[in-house]
């Protein structure tokens, strides 16, 4: 599984909009969209940002990620 696609699976089972988990990981509605698109790829920072407004630790977050 992409980043990308990892990232739209858990804004979906949360419920929420790009808006919202941009709010809650404290980075833009645009990032996240490139994210989920595979426009852009997160960062490290980032991606430690995302996995906490999920509620889970990096490791989980990228558990099943081709990195």
């Amino acid at each position: 599984m992409t980043i990308g696609k990892r990232i739209m699976e858990l804004r979906a089972k949360k419920g929420w909009t790009q808006g919202e988990l941009a709010a809650a990981s404290k980075t833009s509605q645009r990032a996240v969209s490139a994210y989920e698109n595979e426009d852009r790829t997160p960062n490290v920072k980032t991606i430690s940002k995302l996995s906490a407004a999920f509620g889970m630790t990096f490791n989980e977050f990228i558990e099943g990620v081709d990195l």
